[in-house]
């Protein structure tokens, strides 16, 4: 129970379905299978160096610890 499927599926770098649906699942499968990865990768490294950055995971930190 995170936000990293809604991360990923709203960023357009990756996939994510309930466990709980095996033919979701197959579907989100074959769209993976079927996929330019590499598009998909440097989307999402894009967003990695938008969002995860050494810095702006300090400013979030220290941000928190002001408050």
């Amino acid at each position: 129970n995170t936000d990293i499927g809604d991360i990923i599926t709203q960023g357009n770098f990756g996939w994510w379905c309930q466990s709980n649906n095996p033919q979701r699942f197959t579907q989100t499968v074959d769209l993976a299978c079927n996929a330019d990865l590499q598009t998909l990768g440097n989307i999402g490294y894009e967003y990695l160096m938008a969002h995860y950055t050494v810095e702006n995971s300090y400013n979030i930190i220290t941000k928190n610890l002001k408050k």
